[in-house]
């Protein structure tokens, strides 16, 4: 989808993909950022899918970077691809830990801890043509938990694939679609605070399709860029309480840049969502309704190693039928990007994004978030990864008038003992502050692990 999201634990998607994701398949996309890519997308199968929550054993940790020529975007000892095909599979399994199973509040006297193992295999598959790109990535995230019973356990997956073709000089056609299978674990959306139903954990299944064109590749004149995506998100398990959280999404979006030198553009952001709710929960107004973003800014590339994109605006999020009182309030987004040496990144994620609330006293949620993220190779063998960020949420038209303050950070680091073979650890920890008694808590995460990896042209 070209419609940003809200931070995954924590990554943002950020407007104008099919620019970052053309030209870096033109310059010869890094396969391996393909697939960390994959690998934290089908670990955010596991995850809430939609706030920043610790406790998943492939997300826990700073996200991926993204496809890019950028040293950074590759783990030590992988390869990059130009043109031609590369195939990759990839497999790790992590010991895990948690001293807050179920998220619960730091003063509760029943808090779990627990011990588990989760394994995630990944195959992908990309082919650079001259003119055509075209990439396949299946994954899937299994753990298990010393915890009683197996209703912890879960096996998630994701099936994605893309193609991206450039018909003209000066034009990008992209054509995207993924599936993903995952779950809300015990704690978190409808389970917060308590488990209703506690023989299953919340299924769900979540598929998507965009289209994307861009023309005007280079940074020079007149580009224009424009995108339509649809989203489903279906819940299969204990339907007769999730349900209510079903919901499917249509968007447009149009961006217009303008060069006013040879490394910067303005640009004009406008997009618009529908956003519906099949099942209304009893008693409740329809979440339904339709979202308009408009935003302005600049991005650039000031350098080899730096750029930025920065946009400010508003937004209105009105409900079917006048529902719920329409909301209207300040939209941002702001991405920086700076290398000063090839073995060095640092990177900043802060903005404005809306989802979906799981709550049904809420219209929606408002988040404002911020992340920052430093990666580092400090030998061809050893690379290592920080993170830190804060979310505020509103829970937008709530009854209580709930407002959380969500704060993540996390430490990574891996080794390649041979080509093929490497170990990594990863400690994370995670605290929700809310206005509302019984939403706050705390909870510190440890992974440890090996990764297998394998790559043919």
């Amino acid at each position: 989808m070209c419609k940003r999201e809200t931070l995954a634990a924590p990554q943002k998607a950020v407007r104008g993909l099919l620019a970052v994701a053309c030209a870096a398949a033109a310059a010869g996309a890094v396969m391996s950022a393909a697939a960390q890519d994959a690998a934290s997308d089908a670990a955010s199968a596991g995850s809430t899918g939609s706030l920043v929550m610790p406790g998943q054993p492939f997300n826990g940790g700073p996200p991926s970077p993204s496809a890019s020529t950028s040293p950074s975007a590759q783990e030590p000892g992988e390869e990059s691809a130009g043109l031609g095909r590369l195939f990759m599979a990839r497999a790790s399994l992590a010991r895990t830990f948690t001293d807050n199973l179920y998220y619960m509040t730091d003063s509760a006297p029943n808090k779990v801890q627990a011990w588990g193992w989760a394994l995630q295999p990944i195959v992908a598959y990309q082919d650079n043509l001259p003119r055509l790109q075209f990439r396949a990535v299946a994954g899937a995230t299994l753990q298990t938990l010393n915890s009683p019973g197996q209703h912890d356990d879960y096996a998630d997956a994701i099936v994605s694939t893309g193609a991206f073709w450039e018909p003209f000089r000066e034009d990008r056609l992209g054509l995207n679609g993924s599936l993903v299978m995952g779950h809300d674990p015990f704690g978190t959306n409808r389970t917060e605070g308590g488990v209703i139903n506690p023989a299953q954990l919340d299924d769900w299944r979540m598929g998507s399709v965009s289209l994307n064109w861009l023309h005007g590749v280079s940074i020079s004149g007149l580009s224009v860029e424009g995108s339509i995506s649809a989203l489903d998100k279906t819940y299969y398990t204990n339907q007769f309480y999730s349900n209510y959280l079903d919901y499917n999404e249509l968007t447009g979006q149009g961006i217009v840049y303008y060069a006013i030198s040879p490394k910067t553009q303005l640009l004009v952001d406008f997009s618009a969502t529908q956003v519906q709710t099949p099942n209304i929960y009893a008693g409740e107004a329809n979440q339904g309704g339709t979202l308009y973003q408009v935003l302005g800014g600049v991005r650039w590339l000031a350098t080899a190693k730096t750029s930025g994109d920065l946009r400010v605006g508003a937004l209105k999020r009105e409900f079917v039928g006048g529902a719920q009182p329409a909301f209207t309030g300040f939209d941002w987004l702001a991405t920086v990007r700076w290398n000063p040496a090839r073995y060095r990144e640092f990177a900043l994620d802060a903005g404005q994004s809306s989802q979906q609330s799981y709550l049904t006293s809420s219209g929606f949620l408002d988040v404002q978030s911020v992340a920052l993220n430093w990666t580092e190779h400090w030998s061809p063998l050893l690379l290592t990864r920080a993170t830190a960020n804060a979310v505020d949420l509103k829970f937008v038209n709530d009854n209580a008038g709930r407002v959380d303050h969500q704060y993540f950070g996390a430490v990574y680091a891996s080794y390649s003992v041979t080509r093929a073979v490497s170990v990594y650890g990863t400690g994370a920890f995670g605290r929700r502050d809310s206005n509302v008694v019984g939403a706050d808590y705390s909870r510190a995460d440890v992974f440890a692990g090996v990764k297998v990896a394998f790559a043919a042209d």
